[in-house]
């Protein structure tokens, strides 16, 4: 009769149940496996139904890695990623008792001022947090900083933990959106 969004809601709410079904006669350490996988594919695409809310999900990550890692970028906890900088002259006179550093805030913009320094790529928030989130994308931006864990700024550690979670989660939800787009996920 043409109501295929009314149909749509009809197979995923008999998804659900039969899943939830599925997983009473499971024993309970499978069970808490399974529970956890029919979550995640409920909530990203809706069992196959809905491939496009992955896409949905990864902008709402990108979205909260631009806040957390600008926030990074305003306390000035980032630091090189590249060990040769690391290394170099430049990076290590602009410590904190370096002699360079007393006409700068930090190191790292003590580091930029240079001529050494100033050919080094600027950190861009929203480039960063789609570098780390897309796995089939590199805007190189990953490659020459990372959040800076020693750095005395509250959220440190925290955006640092979050990077990892963050490119996790950019595989997961990218897999899940191919294999949903593709049809993969979609049961029959």
């Amino acid at each position: 009769m043409g109501h295929t969004s009314d149909a749509r809601a009809v197979l995923i709410e008999k998804e659900r149940l039969q899943r939830a079904d599925r997983r009473k006669r499971m024993h309970p350490a499978r069970r808490a496996v399974r529970w956890t996988f029919d979550n995640l594919m409920g909530a990203t695409t809706l069992y196959g139904r809905q491939p496009l809310l992955a896409f949905a999900w990864l902008f709402g990550f990108w979205l909260l890695g631009f806040g957390l890692f600008n926030d990074a970028d305003r306390f000035d906890a980032l630091k090189s990623n590249n060990a040769f900088v690391l290394r170099a002259d430049e990076w290590t006179e602009c410590a904190a008792d370096g002699l360079r550093r007393a006409d700068h805030a930090s190191q790292r913009e003590c580091f930029e001022a240079q001529p050494e320094g100033s050919s080094y790529p600027h950190f861009n928030a929203l480039i960063y947090s789609a570098d780390t989130l897309l796995p089939v994308v590199d805007l190189e931006m990953q490659g020459f900083w990372i959040p800076d864990a020693e750095a005395p700024w509250l959220h440190a550690k925290t955006t640092r933990t979050y990077l990892w979670l963050h490119i996790a989660l950019g595989w997961a939800l990218s897999l899940l959106a191919v294999a949903g787009f593709s049809g993969l996920v979609k049961s029959d």
